[in-house]
């Protein structure tokens, strides 16, 4: 964790950080190990609760964590990937 906290101190606009980054719908950080901002967690908070859903399809998952990384990229942040 302390890798991706340097790369948000580094860099005043990056909001999300993680280990992996893919491309399966679209750009995004995989959901299983991010450092969230808390400054950005407005952002993604609802997305990430959504993917607690009972039961939920695993389409339906992926597109919540594709979501949460493009709804900080829609605010004018970046994401860092390792």
């Amino acid at each position: 964790m302390v890798k991706y906290l340097t790369l948000m101190l580094e860099n005043e606009r990056t909001r999300i950080g993680g280990p992996v980054l893919s491309c399966e719908w679209d750009v995004h950080l995989q959901g299983w190990s991010v450092l969230i901002d808390l400054r950005a967690l407005h952002l993604v908070l609802p997305y990430l609760q959504a993917t607690c859903a009972v039961g939920m399809a695993w389409d339906s998952a992926i597109d919540h964590e594709v979501a949460s990384t493009i709804s900080i990229l829609d605010a004018n942040y970046t994401v860092a990937g390792m």
